[in-house]
């Protein structure tokens, strides 16, 4: 991971998982299924969802996971891939 940049892809966990579950409300899109993240280290730790959507193209939600572990959806945003 470079310093301040985003880690390698990885597969969900249980982590990932519960952020994924709290925010899944927030979607506008109908989901088929989250598939991978980033984290971003920061004053707190930024995590970047993959999700796939039902028209084949991602949606990606980038979230933030302050030091008191509150979560808060930054943006979501449509693309191809990462």
């Amino acid at each position: 991971m470079l310093c301040g940049g985003y880690s390698e892809e990885k597969k969900p966990d249980d982590v990932s998982l519960e952020i994924y579950n709290k925010i899944i409300d927030t979607i506008q899109y109908e989901t088929i299924k989250f598939v991978s993240y980033k984290i971003q280290i920061v004053n707190g730790t930024n995590y970047l969802l993959k999700v796939l959507l039902a028209d084949n193209t991602f949606l990606f939600i980038k979230v933030y996971k302050d030091l008191n572990n509150n979560i808060e959806v930054i943006e979501q945003d449509i693309r191809i891939d990462f």
